[in-house]
Parts: structure tokens; C-alpha cells; sequence
């Protein structure tokens, strides 16, 4: 299922056969019935929608929504130590995990790492696997963007303390164990969220 998120409100759509499509806060559309211009007009300009489910064919509708907005290439990092701590940033008030724009003929694995690197002050990190996608819409200088990020597991055996960017915006970049995320994920982006209860880091019911 896909899950294309506006602050902290989602559209979904693929196999959503079992989630509930009724209910308060909740809009079902058809597609192609109703356009995915349409449907993004509506669901931005009433905030009561908190979950807009579309039914139909999933490609095109990524393809159709990814049309409507400027399309922004990023990669992070899901990243444990040998404590198995994982590595979480601060940055606009919320806890994120790192992760960064794609730079010029880079490829995702290597942005993935650059990123982590770059945003935490460590060195030689390893992936593990690939994770899952997140999509979200922002508006940056009056332009709305949907940001592609793709995830991957890493594995950390360095010592050296975490040093954030703060050229980036990123206030602390810290080590937090299970326990800890959950008492931290109310101040997480869902999307965030969403990685970590699929990796059943975090233990509550996805959004």
C-alpha cells in the first residue's frame, strides 16, 4: 500500500482491501472517476480529511500524482550500534531520522550513507538492506514538492560521538534505545513512524 503523506495527514491507496474506508475523517474516491487533480484539491483544502483512500490502479496513480508536484530525490538511514541503540536527529521541532536530497549522477545507496555521514558527524557506517520508500508533499517557496525518500538499514561499530549539522538545521543527533523511541514517537513525522513499526522498532498501530 502506498501512503503519501501532507503533514500529518495521508492518502493511500493500492491493497487497502482491509483498512477501513468509512469513518470520521475519512474520504474514499474512485479513480479514474474522479481525477487525482481533483481529489488533491479537495483533500488540501479541507483539513477534516486526515485519510483520503483512492481506488484504482495503483501505478497510474503514483504516476498521476507525481505528475502534479515537483518530484525531489532523497535517501537515509535507519542506523543501530552495537549497543542497539539507533541514531535519531532533532531538526523544526521534531525527531526525524537522517537523511538528504540526492546529489548529481549519485546513487541511492551512496546518497544514503553521504547523508547519514554528513548529517551526524560519523564515518563507516554499513547497509544492511534496503527499507522501505516514504513519500510527502511540503511547500518550499511556494512550490509544493513530493519528496521520494528511500531508507536502508545500517549498522554502526564506531565509537565516535554524533555531531550534528547544524548548518542543516539539525539540533541534536543522539542514540536512543527502544524503550526511549517509544516514548519519543508522538513527535515524530507519521512517515518516520511508519519505518519503525514496520521494523517493529516502534510498538503502536500504524497511521
Amino acid at each position: 500500500m502506498y501512503k503519501v503523506y501532507f503533514n500529518d495527514r495521508v492518502i493511500l491507496f493500492g491493497n487497502i482491501k482491509k483498512e477501513p474506508l468509512k469513518g470520521k475523517g475519512i474520504k474514499t474516491y474512485s479513480y479514474p472517476e474522479v481525477s487525482i487533480n481533483t481529489i488533491w484539491k479537495r483533500f488540501r483544502k479541507n483539513g477534516k480529511i486526515k485519510k483520503a483512500y483512492i481506488l484504482g490502479n495503483e501505478k497510474k496513480i503514483l504516476k498521476e500524482l507525481i505528475n502534479l508536484f515537483n518530484l525531489v530525490k532523497a535517501a537515509g538511514g535507519l542506523v543501530k550500534n552495537a549497543k542497539g541503540e539507533y541514531l535519531l536527529i532533532y531538526r523544526n521541532k521534531k525527531w526525524d531520522l537522517p537523511k538528504g536530497k540526492l546529489e548529481k549522477k549519485e546513487t541511492v545507496r551512496v546518497a544514503a550513507k553521504r547523508e547519514v555521514e554528513e548529517e551526524c558527524g560519523i564515518k563507516g557506517l554499513k547497509i544492511v538492506s534496503p527499507l522501505q520508500e516514504t513519500y510527502h508533499i511540503y511547500s518550499l517557496q511556494g512550490k509544493l514538492n513530493l519528496k521520494l525518500t528511500r531508507w536502508f538499514e545500517m549498522n554502526y561499530s564506531g565509537g565516535k560521538t554524533t555531531k550534528p549539522q547544524k548548518e542543516e538545521g539539525i539540533e541534536k543527533a543522539v542514540w536512543v534505545h527502544k524503550k526511549g523511541i517509544t516514548k519519543l514517537h508522538k513527535n515524530m513525522y507519521p512517515s518516520i513512524a511508519d519505518i519503525l513499526i514496520n521494523k517493529k522498532i516502534l510498538e503502536v498501530k500504524p497511521t
